[in-house]
């Protein structure tokens, strides 16, 4: 059985993206040597900065070269990238800890799991791509499980904050929209209330007062996260953002453009 901490991955070209795609296909279809791999870009805690990551292998191919669906082509099919890899290796780390009677590497060997699962480290790319980023790049090191546990932590509470924040803010989104489409109703057909003048009072108290409560939520919402985070929140990537209670539309809006850097991100070609 071959050992995943010293395995080189090597794959045939008939797996990797045709010749006319690349831009030096000689140098990179048939064995890569481990020296001449790419190695992939990591912040300061050696965590894979998976944009980049992506952008370096993308480099490799020609900007003309079309990338086309073929349902009889498996390298053209979409398919999930682990930037962490291999699932045996982490595993293999997993049960160790688990193992361990140090109380921080026992109590967090379910993290590393996590970790290397979260959205935040998966691309969906299409196959060939997929087997050529194992094919060109050295695999990256685990980094420090006190920056796993740290950044998990952060992940968790971005989550439940951006999910409870984010319903209650689409719900008084969706308040105001219907308020304003009863109005535009009523406005063309003024004989749905009585005829033209007539004060939609039924609507504007029964459709005022449940945009009023959602409001109300919302507001709420953003009072219980930030006492529970008075200095702020610390995003995954380390970042420092904080929560405007007294403008809760905008804030969401705000935390809405950074919630969509921490999800699975959709490398597919467009």
């Amino acid at each position: 059985m071959r050992d995943p901490e010293t395995f080189i991955p090597s794959y045939n070209p008939s797996s990797l993206p045709p010749r006319e795609a690349w831009k030096e296909p000689s140098k990179w279809l048939g064995f890569v040597h481990p020296d001449d791999r790419i190695e992939l870009p990591t912040d300061d805690r050696d965590f894979v900065q998976v944009d980049n990551a992506f952008d370096r292998v993308m480099d490799l191919f020609r900007d003309t070269y079309k990338w086309e669906f073929n349902p009889n082509d498996f390298r053209t099919i979409p398919d999930l990238h682990h930037y962490y890899y291999y699932s045996s290796e982490w595993q293999k780390w997993s049960a160790e800890l688990e193992a361990s009677e140090d109380p921080l590497e026992h109590e967090n060997a379910k993290n590393v799991i996590d970790f290397r699962s979260n959205a935040t480290n998966i691309g969906l790319m299409l196959r060939g791509i997929h087997n050529t980023l194992h094919h060109v790049t050295k695999k990256p090191q685990k980094p420090a499980l006190e920056h796993i546990t740290e950044y998990m932590t952060h992940y968790k509470l971005a989550h439940q904050a951006f999910s409870k924040i984010t319903t209650a803010a689409e719900k008084v989104l969706e308040s105001n929209d219907i308020i304003a489409m009863r109005e535009s109703t009523i406005t063309t057909n003024p004989d749905l209330i009585g005829g033209e003048g007539v004060v939609d009072t039924v609507g504007q108290e029964i459709l005022g007062d449940k945009l009023n409560r959602r409001y109300s939520y919302l507001h709420q919402s953003l009072l219980e996260f930030t006492k529970r985070q008075r200095n702020g929140m610390i995003m995954p990537d380390g970042e420092k953002i904080h929560i405007d209670t007294s403008t809760p539309l905008e804030t969401i809006v705000a935390l809405g453009k950074r919630a969509r850097k921490f999800i699975a991100i959709d490398h597919r070609p467009r």
